[in-house]
């Protein structure tokens, strides 16, 4: 005679493999301004530059900000998000 299978109470999941944080695995090098450094760096844009205007501070796919600045020579829209990439669009 075939054994029967005991009864449970409430619903019965099986568990799943998590899948790992977006913070456990960083392949990539962490890139942006932390949010006091991108407000300092806006302001800093702001009071002392005439060529460049802030337009916002926006948050990274990263987790971390950049500071969207607007060319008023040329018009484009560029995101700062490394001091270095500052410096370049400053010597341009």
């Amino acid at each position: 005679m075939a054994r029967r299978r005991p009864r449970v109470s409430g619903a019965h999941f099986e568990p799943r493999r998590a899948s790992p944080t977006p913070g456990a695995t960083s392949s990539q090098a962490a890139t942006g301004l932390s949010s006091y450094d991108a407000r300092m760096l806006a302001e800093r844009i702001s009071s002392t530059q005439e060529r460049f205007r802030v337009g916002a501070i926006r948050l990274l796919a990263s987790g971390s900000c950049g500071v969207v600045v607007i060319d008023s020579h040329t018009g484009q829209e560029h995101v700062i998000d490394e001091a270095r990439r500052w410096q370049t669009l400053q010597a341009s």
